[in-house]
């Protein structure tokens, strides 16, 4: 592959690799953390928007035995509506996982940490 079409995990990486840093659109972010979910044996369901719909719900839900959540997808640079922010805080109230994610990597990261064995 061509430094063109690499796509970096990090933004920091790519400036010491100087490599070019194709950025993603939000749909295609979607897709791949999706298809992260369904590759690690996750149910998960997207929700279209809808006027009948709660303001702020997150983009994707997940889960798997005991761990669930939803993931609100996000461009690098963007930021959460504060409906966003609510929903996710009463998703972590409620026991589950709630991710603001701006990558797979993100959304690995945090889901490697529910698997971690404290001792």
């Amino acid at each position: 592959a061509t430094s063109s079409s690499f796509i970096c995990s990090s933004l920091e990486l790519c400036n010491k690799l100087k490599l070019k840093v194709q950025h993603q659109t939000e749909a295609q972010i979607k897709t791949a953390i999706k298809k992260y979910l369904d590759d690690k044996g996750y149910m998960q369901v997207s929700f279209a928007g809808s006027p009948y719909q709660r303001k702020g719900i997150a983009d994707i839900f997940f889960g798997k035995g005991t761990v669930w959540g939803w993931i609100e997808a996000k461009v690098p640079g963007r930021k959460p509506t504060l409906d966003q922010i609510i929903f996710l805080s009463e998703v972590a109230s409620a026991g589950g996982k709630a991710i603001l994610a701006f990558s797979v990597a993100d959304v690995d990261n945090r889901l490697k940490s529910v698997y971690t064995i404290r001792e």
